[in-house]
């Protein structure tokens, strides 16, 4: 079987399979083999299946140590997952804050029953801005509803003896309470009347420092 020699000097068989395609499929960049690849590029196949140094430009760049970085404006509202963005995203509203920040709600369902304290613990550092209850049956007389910061009120106490539907609004926000720590406790407490009628209290806040 006769020896030849390929287009890169490579002594070989003159065989059936020695062939261009074969050939390309084969070759790796002489650069790359030895080792050699320039700042910030990385090898990447071309449509001759052939490994090429190439910069990462568009959306997406990398540096020398190998950390991507997604360009500013490249993320597209098509690219979030449906239904998974919550108050993580959240900024700290700083005082006289120039852009201003987007506010937090906290939705607190309370089921008819006996007087009770339902509370929810704070993942970050929260200023309470506003409140309101929404009965979702028949309130009960003389019973009110109030948004604590533990066991401070941060609101006055919001009648829930109205009928389904009735929507009452706090009147009163206490600034000695109304920042609530991370891991506090956001209580809703049901202090007076005979019992607690189903209602929704939303209770509004800003994440601050």
């Amino acid at each position: 079987m006769p020896l030849s020699v390929d287009a890169r000097n490579r002594l070989g068989y003159a065989m059936a399979s020695f062939t261009a395609a074969a050939e390309t499929a084969d070759a790796i960049d002489t650069t790359l083999a030895n080792g050699a690849l320039a700042d910030g590029k990385i090898p990447i196949g071309s449509v001759a299946n052939v490994a090429a140094a190439q910069t990462l430009t568009g959306d997406v760049t990398v540096t020398r140590l190998g950390v991507t970085s997604i360009g500013a404006g490249k993320v597209a509202q098509a690219m979030d997952v449906a239904a998974s963005r919550d108050a993580t995203i959240a900024a700290v509203v700083a005082d006289k804050n120039v852009i201003g920040g987007i506010p937090v709600v906290f939705r607190i369902d309370l089921a008819a029953g006996a007087l009770a304290d339902t509370d929810v613990i704070m993942t970050h550092k929260v200023r309470v801005i506003d409140a309101y209850l929404v009965l979702r049956g028949a309130g009960v007389a003389t019973t009110t509803l109030q948004v604590k910061n533990t066991a401070s009120a941060i609101t006055n106490a919001m009648a829930a003896s109205g009928s389904d539907q009735a929507l009452v609004r706090c009147a009163t926000i206490d600034d000695a309470n109304y920042e609530i720590a991370a891991a506090g406790t956001l209580r809703v407490t049901s202090a007076t009347g005979a019992s607690q009628p189903a209602a929704t209290v939303y209770v509004t806040a800003l994440r601050v420092a």
